[in-house]
């Protein structure tokens, strides 16, 4: 995209920071596409046909749970008014002898009609990041935990809840669900580093505290080391050092990206910068 063509764009965008990364996984979930980073299940027609009587299951076992009013008086046993299907990770929850009598009944349905589990978790965890793309937060988390349910090291089943409890501004949870998905994968995904990463900033216009900015500026880093070309990994350099009111080193990070991909920044953010300080190399300018 040409310089020129943000003048009409900026002209017609509110100002704030509170739109940036909204959806997370590299702002790719609004587009209906998925990093390259990132591996997605791609189901062929068969598979699709195979699956469809089991999604209307899933959806049976959701409206059975919920209005399930058992519960088990061991440990921390769900609350009768509380869908765990709808709380990450089931939150913990000792799950209902109904409950769990469906939970086996879907582990078996997903045996019969997946080759194996963890393709059946790559699948439930591709249907969650498409309800999350949609705003559909609740459907979203319940098939999240399903795949986190069928493969207890699904990366995406973990970054995936985090997304949604950053959506709905648990950055807490989202911090500690993003963790856990980048151990299991060894923090070699430049994109969920960027999601984290993101985590933090927000954290820090909230809290000020240093080490958060640290810990941004970090994660951000080492998705550079990864891939050099990730445009979003500079956005979010150049938010961070906004944030951290340092605007000179906020328009460079803001270049480099725009080097890497014009078509690739945000424009949000180059309408905070410009409202902190012209562009210093005079490529972009105010409407």
């Amino acid at each position: 995209m040409k310089a020129s063509c943000y003048y009409i764009l900026l002209s017609i965008l509110p100002l704030g920071l509170a739109g940036q990364q909204q959806v997370l996984k590299s702002n790719s979930l609004s587009s209906g596409s998925t990093s390259n980073s990132t591996t997605v299940l791609k189901v062929d027609d068969k598979q699709k046909n195979k699956v469809g009587e089991l999604k209307q299951d899933i959806k049976t076992l959701g409206e059975a749970v919920s209005a399930d009013a058992e519960v088990v008086i061991v440990g921390t046993a769900s609350p009768a008014n509380v869908n765990v299907n709808f709380v990450a990770l089931y939150g913990g929850f000792i799950k209902t002898a109904e409950q769990q009598e469906e939970e086996e009944a879907f582990l078996k349905d997903c045996d019969k009609n997946f080759p194996s589990r963890v393709e059946a978790s790559q699948f439930f965890s591709k249907s969650g990041w498409d309800y999350l793309s949609e705003g559909g937060k609740d459907l979203a988390t319940h098939r999240f935990n399903l795949a986190w349910t069928l493969n207890k090291e699904n990366v995406e089943a973990y970054w995936g809840l985090g997304v949604v409890a950053y959506q709905q501004g648990d950055y807490h949870s989202a911090i500690e669900l993003m963790d856990q998905g980048l151990v299991l994968n060894k923090g070699q995904s430049p994109t969920l580093l960027v999601d984290l990463a993101t985590v933090y900033i927000k954290c820090f216009t909230e809290h000020k505290e240093a080490a958060e900015m640290e810990k941004a500026n970090e994660l951000l880093e080492k998705a550079l080391v990864l891939d050099p070309s990730f445009t979003n990994a500079y956005m979010q350099l150049s938010l961070a050092s906004l944030v951290n009111d340092n605007i000179d080193q906020a328009w460079l990070n803001f270049h480099k990206a725009y080097e890497v991909d014009p078509n690739g920044v945000s424009v949000e953010l180059l309408a905070e910068l410009l409202e902190h300080k012209s562009d210093p190399k005079g490529i972009f300018k105010k409407p």
